[in-house]
Formats: structure tokens, sequence, C-alpha cells
């Protein structure tokens, strides 16, 4: 997981989130380059403003972090990856389905009787092979209780099967022309040029380049699009190897996600 995505997400674990130590966000709106503080990126749990708009990409974090001893922070270290082992599953996995949707039918009538977000009253959640334990916050009990235990069981997978496709007998799409080639490889390096100056400050917004570039502003905005184009798509454009007719125009119309660019640019040479 990138720092990006744990901003997003509200990344955490253990009764912590990274929410606890964002001081501030700095991130390109589509048009500006801006900074919003902690209450400004509205957290909860497993939430953010990021998560209201897609379109919005995050550039850096800055983080408020104490200084710890090395030693006990390897053992708090070493103790979660002991615990996490000792469940069944790696400490790389996230936490299995069946787990998931258990806890959440575990947690959900408490919820809906009287809590109304988890970070309020959860402190800590740990999965053992056959049940999950819900440590509660402070005053927070069920039945008396400060602990929930949910039973839950992991499915067993499924065998799985090999399909061998049919050999491809449709005509390979023709590459990108030479001089379209030209064209999208200068428009890529001039997006990240200005992306650059607003990153450095350089320029203030986009009407200053657009000023100075004697450009519309919707002009301005469109190229710098081009500066987040997935690694793919501009290694392709560089080797001549985009589908022909993927010009400029096209490639600033791509969604935000990398993963809807690469379906839309590569769908015709996939099939």
């Amino acid at each position: 997981m990138t720092v990006g995505a744990a901003i997003y997400g509200n990344a955490g674990a253990y009764g912590h989130a990274i929410a606890e130590r964002v001081r501030t966000v700095r991130f390109y709106d589509g048009r500006d380059v801006r900074v919003l503080d902690r209450e400004q990126c509205e957290f909860h749990y497993r939430e953010s403003i990021f998560k209201k708009h897609k379109d919005w990409i995050i550039f850096s974090t800055e983080l408020v972090m104490e200084i710890a001893d090395a030693n006990e922070l390897r053992k708090v270290a070493d103790d979660i990856v002991s615990n996490a082992t000792s469940f069944g599953f790696d400490a790389s996995d996230q936490m299995p389905p069946e787990a998931n949707r258990a806890f959440w039918d575990g947690i959900s009538a408490w919820i809906d009787s009287g809590g109304t977000d988890t970070d309020t009253f959860v402190q800590s959640v740990t999965i053992a092979q056959e049940r999950i334990s819900v440590e509660l916050k402070g005053v927070y009990t069920v039945d008396g209780l400060s602990t929930i235990s949910i039973p839950w069981k992991r499915k067993r997978g499924r065998p799985t099967r090999q399909v061998l496709a049919a050999p491809d007998t449709t005509p390979k799409v023709k590459p990108i022309k030479s001089e379209q080639r030209k064209l999208v490889i200068r428009a890529i390096a001039q997006g990240r040029a200005w992306l650059n100056e607003l990153i450095t400050g350089k320029v203030a917004n986009v009407e200053e380049i657009a000023k100075r570039e004697d450009r519309s502003a919707r002009s301005i905005s469109m190229t710098l699009s081009l500066a987040f184009l997935a690694p793919e798509i501009v290694e392709a454009a560089i080797a001549g190897r985009l589908p022909r007719g993927m010009g400029v125009l096209k490639l600033c119309q791509l969604p935000t996600l990398w993963v809807d660019q690469k379906a839309a640019v590569f769908a015709a040479t996939a099939n």
C-alpha cells in the first residue's frame, strides 16, 4: 500500500489509523495544487474527503511522529507479526473475507442500537482461527463485558481450473503513426513540466500558465492530465505501441485511475 492509498482510505490496524498522525495533505484537484489539514481531510473509519473526490491526486503528506526507542519498536513489530502468523494466515494478508463479514455481522446490531462509528468504541480486533475478539474502548460494554467474541470459519477454497483459449485469429491493431507519436510524447513532457512548476511553486495556478502560454485554462488543465498517465501507457507511447487513433485528445479524456486508463487504451489490443 502506498502512502497516498493509506490517506485515501484512512488505513489503520490494532486500534489506530493514519489520521492520528496526519498534519497536512498536499494534492492536485485538477486545477491547482492545494493543502488540507487533518480536520479538512474529513477522516472517519476507512473514509476521507478524497473518497468523495476520486479525481484528486495526492502528492504528499506531512506526518507528526514521536521519538521512541528502536528496540522497543522492534519488539512491538515482532509481537504483531507473531500474533498474526499464529492465527493461521500470513501477516501480509488482509482480513479474510469470511472474517470481515463475521466482524460486521457481529457488531452491526450493537452499532444500530447505540453507536455510529467503530472508531468511537473499538479498541482492537484480534482474529484467531475460529473466533474474532473485539476489544472495546473505555466505558463501552456489551452485556457487561468489554470484549465481544464473534465466531467465524474460513471457507475452503475451490480447486483452480485452467481454460485453454483458442488461438487468436483477430487482426492486430495497427500502432500509432510516427507523427502522432511525436505529438503525444511532446504533450506528455509539456504536462509534466507544467506540473513541476505548480508543485515547486514556480507558478501559482493554472491561470498563470495559461496567460504565459496564451492558451485557455481548460487547454492547460487537459495537458496537465497527461502527467498522471499510467507508466505503461507512457512507455507504450515512447515505444510507438499505442493503438492507432489514440492521440493527445483521447489521452486527455482518460479516467483518473490507472487500471481504468489501461483498460481504455489497451482493450482493443487485448481482444
